[in-house]
């Protein structure tokens, strides 16, 4: 494949990515947002903990760091639906890794791994995984190599595509807090339209907790940065006249399509 899942040369993955097919099977000026220098005024010890898991493919008894329950707020939300917490990123501690196989999963989907899924891990993950510490306080790299191990385990269980889509909406986001690595947002923001488009047509809803209210929304959302306005416009219209959309929800769709009016006009 391309260098969509580099880095995970670490994790021992690098020939079963060159062998794994495509993310998704083919159907038919944005600002840089940089990070800012921030005051620490807390422990990470409060913030986050060692969660006890069992692996269902393996059995094997592990840990991996989660966040406290009530320890981040959310103080805004972007326009592709991205929660910015404070004090920390929720999203550097989502990814569970068993040490023992190597079977990754994001946390919503960890335990529901099925008997084929798990034989198909034992296979072609297992024998090549190599474990690789985690810290408590990650880098964004190292927060993006555990989601695109995470990604590969779905291309290599053959998972719904709305998890993949999901996945490479997290790796988009991460991206986006680094900064300065535009090319790669959009290359993960593609993957994720492309997913997304894909489950709402062959996959029933939600998608992880994602109503199909919302993903269409993300469908809006991630054509317009991708510079698709005309289909942005078409799904938000839709969402804006359907009774199934919430209000909160219609109020986004309505910001957006404004939005997208402005530039067009410029």
């Amino acid at each position: 494949m391309d260098d969509i899942f580099a880095g995970l040369e670490k994790f021992g993955m690098k020939k079963v990515a060159e062998n794994v097919p495509q993310v998704f099977k083919a159907e038919q000026t944005k600002e840089v947002v940089k990070t800012e220098a921030v005051v620490k005024e807390f422990k990470i010890e409060d913030i986050i903990y060692e969660k006890s898991y069992v692996c269902q493919v393996c059995n094997f008894n592990f840990k991996s760091y989660a966040v406290r329950h009530g320890k981040t707020r959310i103080t805004s939300i972007e326009f592709d639906l991205r929660p910015i917490y404070t004090p920390i990123e929720p999203l550097l501690y989502d990814v569970i890794i068993c040490d023992g196989c190597g079977y990754t999963a994001v946390s919503e989907s960890f335990n529901k791994i099925n008997r084929r899924e798990s034989d198909k891990i034992l296979k072609d993950i297992t024998p090549h995984f190599v474990p690789v510490p985690y810290p408590k306080e990650p880098t964004i790299d190292e927060a993006i190599d555990r989601y695109k191990l995470a990604l590969l385990n779905c291309v290599v269980r053959e998972s719904k595509e709305g998890e993949r889509a999901y996945i490479c909406m997290k790796i988009t986001w991460l991206y986006r807090i680094k900064g300065n690595e535009f090319i790669n947002e959009r290359k993960f923001a593609s993957l994720t339209l492309q997913g997304l488009n894909n489950a709402i047509e062959k996959e029933s809803m939600p998608i992880l907790g994602i109503s199909e209210s919302a993903v269409l929304y993300l469908i809006s959302a991630f054509s317009t940065f991708l510079g698709d306005k005309t289909t942005a416009l078409k799904v938000l219209s839709g969402l804006i006249t359907s009774k199934s959309t919430s209000n909160k929800l219609k109020n986004r769709a309505r910001d957006l399509k404004e939005t997208i009016m402005s530039m067009t006009v410029k």
